[in-house]
């Protein structure tokens, strides 16, 4: 199953996809430091990493105390 990982509860934005099987293969992985500019980067990041997203069988996103 392909898994779009997302993280915004630090200063980086990061975004990957991952292939989860027996075990976890990341495929792509796109990373920006920028504390304020969350909102404006996720989207371009997630969509560098994921070239068909009607493939993804699932979507996870860190959570935690975060700017965004």
């Amino acid at each position: 199953m392909l898994v779009l990982v997302v993280d915004t509860s630090s200063a980086a934005v990061t975004a990957a996809l991952c292939k989860v099987s027996d075990g976890v293969d990341v495929l792509a992985r796109e990373q920006i430091v920028n504390a304020r500019g969350h909102g404006e980067n996720l989207a371009p990041l997630i969509a560098r990493c994921v070239p068909r997203p009607a493939d993804l069988g699932a979507i996870v996103a860190g959570v935690g105390p975060g700017p965004y």
